[in-house]
């Protein structure tokens, strides 16, 4: 394994963390799938940032994300 896939597989492992403890309520599965379609639109690396976090959601969810309520 070469630099920048240990780089990328860093980067995906950090952002599914942080998107676990976001959305608690969202399946890993679906997550893996939203990091790499960030990471493939040329997202950018990670950096624990709060604020720079709820940029990126943002983006992708404006306030039409499905919630289940019980």
């Amino acid at each position: 394994m070469d630099i920048e896939e240990e780089d990328r597989e860093f980067d995906e492992d950090m952002l599914l963390r942080e998107s676990k403890l976001r959305f608690p309520d969202v399946e890993e599965w679906i997550l893996k799938m939203a990091i790499k379609a960030h990471l493939n639109l040329g997202g950018e690396k990670f950096v624990s940032d709060l604020v720079k976090g709820e940029e990126i959601k943002k983006t992708y969810f404006q306030g039409n994300e499905y919630v289940t309520e019980f």
